[in-house]
């Protein structure tokens, strides 16, 4: 899929995101996917089971990570930039032991890699905050 087929599932979509999946169902490990997210898409605060991972890597534009403490009230934010950047911003986020985050586009879009510890089932994987 091109970064351009990404763009338009994005901008027809009322999340304002899509996805490519690299891996090839939902029990592989692990679970890779291009994520295209602009900027006023709202993904939710989150967390997942203790003993799995996840990772962004940023590969365009400007990612904000905001952790947040149990009771929802966000503890810090994190700015992520492509590999490189002049800032000498982290590129890189990884969550463990159930953290509750939420990833946000800074810029108009951000285009990043997330790998994920599969399997995944979105019932048991994903918990959000309300």
């Amino acid at each position: 899929m091109s970064l351009e087929e990404l763009v338009r599932i994005a901008k027809e979509s009322q999340t304002k995101r899509s996805r490519f999946l690299v891996h090839r169902n939902h029990s592989e490990q692990p679970q890779i996917m291009i994520i295209y997210l602009e900027r006023g898409s709202v993904v939710g605060r989150h967390r997942h089971p203790t003993e799995k991972t996840e990772l962004y890597l940023v590969l365009e534009g400007r990612l904000s990570v905001e952790y947040l403490e149990n009771g929802g009230v966000e503890t810090q934010s994190r700015v992520l930039a492509p590999w490189g950047n002049p800032e000498g911003l982290p590129s890189i986020s990884v969550h463990r032991d159930s953290v509750w985050h939420e990833p946000k586009a800074l810029s108009e879009y951000v285009l990043y890699l997330e790998v994920y510890s599969g399997p995944f089932e979105k019932t048991q994987d994903v918990e959000y905050l309300v």
